[in-house]
């Protein structure tokens, strides 16, 4: 959290960022980007994805929107973490309190995706200055499939907090049934109290409080960084992007001032989500009335909410059969060039052939 983005935009209140996407294929868009993750992993690896960020994104892009100091003190981050083939270096990039996390949201809800995974772009709309957008979406990867991100991860239920600015008319999104999908890196918290100290409200935006039930049983969900952040009395939890969940059930009625939730059972993996929304920091423990839509709550209503799995058995299954086809074809490739150099050198000299066995036959004249 700290000097990072502290709300949650939407369209109306960022232009053509889209922070959230609500749609009736939010499974599908998420899948999309999940899908799209693990094949990046796999065909690039840690090493060449981290080079690239450093060769295309931060030295390019970035000199654009930071400092110089600002700059290098990021590539300090990235370099540390190809040095030593580790993940933490890169989520302190993150927490630095520097802009650079908001560079990389800005980055990630202007992309854009279609029913196919391998279409993800930036939009026609996003500022026309980076070199290489595909950037922010390479920092998601190594986050999320990293194996050092085991030593984070949330491993038990949890409930953590984020305070927002959101447009008022963006509570209409939540009906019974809707489909909602974070797009970006999403900074809470496990204290109620430290959330709350982002919560602002004016003419245009009123101020919320998220409350994320995390179920650890999708370990690519959220991570733990107190020991990471910058910020250590956030007791900072980070919300992974391309995150599910479903609201559901609306029902209206007078409550306490006091905010309420209830903590949602989940259907398998993802985050339950529960929102209050308040008058403002001085109000927030004196509205008179609450709607309870099982989730999210509001100073006029709740709305609940319920996880949806991030990825179906299907798309699970078809992700292992492509990245065993393509260890295949890569080790078909191998092959051939293995025969192709051995059958040049057995032509060019045949005394120095080196047979199947892997045994040379040269000899050392």
């Amino acid at each position: 959290m700290g000097q990072r983005i502290s709300c949650v935009e939407n369209s109306s209140a960022s232009g053509t960022a889209v922070w959230e996407v609500v749609n009736d294929e939010v499974m599908t868009l998420a899948n999309n980007y999940r899908y799209s993750l693990q094949q990046t992993w796999v065909k690039r690896g840690f090493l060449q994805i981290v080079k690239d960020i450093l060769r295309l994104y931060i030295k390019l892009d970035l000199p654009r929107l930071m400092t110089r100091y600002q700059c290098e003190k990021i590539e300090k981050y990235f370099n540390e973490s190809c040095e030593n083939e580790e993940v933490k270096a890169i989520i302190k990039a993150y927490t630095a309190t520097n802009g650079f996390s908001r560079y990389i949201n800005m980055d990630l809800a202007n992309l854009v995706s279609t029913n196919d995974w391998r279409d993800i772009r930036i939009s026609p709309n996003a500022p026309e200055d980076r070199q290489y957008w595909e950037g922010a979406l390479d920092v998601v990867c190594i986050i999320v499939h990293h194996p050092g991100r085991s030593t984070y991860e949330v491993k038990q239920e949890t409930k953590v907090f984020r305070g927002m600015s959101i447009s008022k008319n963006y509570l209409d999104n939540f009906q019974d049934g809707t489909c909602l999908t974070n797009k970006t890196f999403l900074s809470t918290s496990i204290t109620q109290d430290v959330a709350e100290r982002y919560l602002h409200t004016d003419e245009e935006l009123t101020g919320c409080l998220c409350i994320y039930t995390i179920v650890p049983s999708d370990r690519r969900t959220a991570l733990h960084i107190k020991d990471i952040s910058k910020i250590t009395d956030e007791e900072e939890v980070l919300i992974l992007p391309y995150t599910t969940f479903k609201a559901k059930s609306p029902s209206w009625g007078c409550t306490s001032h006091n905010i309420k939730g209830r903590q949602l059972e989940p259907m398998c993996e993802d985050l339950g989500l529960q929102i209050s929304q308040i008058n403002g920091p001085t109000s927030k423990r004196s509205s008179n009335v609450n709607v309870h839509i099982r989730g999210l709550q509001t100073a006029d209503g709740v709305v609940e909410t319920d996880p949806v799995p991030e990825a179906s058995i299907d798309i699970e299954r078809e992700l292992a059969e492509v990245t065993e086809k393509y260890l295949q074809e890569e080790a078909q490739v191998l092959q051939t060039t293995y025969k192709e150099a051995l059958d040049t050198i057995t032509r060019i000299h045949p005394k120095r052939a080196i047979d199947p066995s892997g045994t040379s036959n040269m000899s050392i004249k």
